[in-house]
């Protein structure tokens, strides 16, 4: 059966990023190090509040936590549009761009359960995979029916992803952090240490920004 070129999207408003999403970003190299990790910061949230740092911001913390990751890009493209940014136009911006590569959504369980509230969720399942990550308190046990309203359908191996360009997802356990980036945030308005949640070198970009000080946590 003929394969297909195959890279992971994670996206997400990393504001800022944490040790949670290093964790996923460690836990896609050892599932799969061939795979490319394309990074997708989000413009404008469409379903949560206004990010607290800059997009400028927030991508240049992602450049200083991932610099010494292989195979990983921060793609920019959200930024370059008018509006929310809608994770539904990124992928069919993919498509368009390679209509032969694969696009593996990187998703976090507790996000499952607002996903039929995405713009035009019903046409994911044209447009990517799904790679469903276990989070606190989100198991990944009972998602079946869920995932078939979606429009996806499970692999129990995940090299059978490269085999068709859509439609598929597959479950992968991590280690579990209970960890947010809005609990980041909190901790540093409120004067608090956040070195066990975010790498020294950005923590030491937010210091000297001035990120995240006395601000309102939603």
């Amino acid at each position: 059966m003929q394969k297909h070129n195959i890279e992971f999207i994670f996206g997400g408003s990393f504001d800022p990023i944490h040790s949670g999403h290093l964790n996923v970003i460690e836990a896609l190299r050892k599932s799969c190090s061939t795979w490319p990790i394309r990074l997708l910061p989000c413009a404008v949230p469409a379903l949560k509040n206004a990010t607290s740092a800059s997009f400028k911001q927030r991508v240049e913390m992602l450049r200083l936590a991932t610099q010494s990751f292989d195979d990983l890009s921060i793609d920019e493209r959200e930024n370059r549009r008018n509006g929310k940014s809608y994770t539904v136009d990124s992928l069919q911006s993919f498509r368009q761009e390679n209509p032969q590569k694969i696009a593996v959504l990187v998703v976090g369980g507790d996000a499952l359960a607002s996903m039929n509230q995405w713009y035009h969720w019903q046409q994911l399942a044209d447009f990517c995979h799904l790679l469903v990550v276990n989070r606190p308190g989100a198991p990944l046990d009972k998602i079946e029916g869920l995932m078939q309203q979606l429009g996806f359908s499970c692999v129990l191996d995940l090299q059978k992803l490269e085999i068709t360009l859509s439609g598929r997802y597959y479950c992968l356990t991590i280690e579990e952090k209970d960890i947010s980036s809005t609990q980041v945030r909190t901790q540093l308005a409120d004067g608090l240490s956040v070195d066990k949640f975010i790498p020294d070198c950005v923590n030491d970009y937010i210091k000297k920004q001035r990120i995240y000080q006395q601000e309102t946590i939603f």
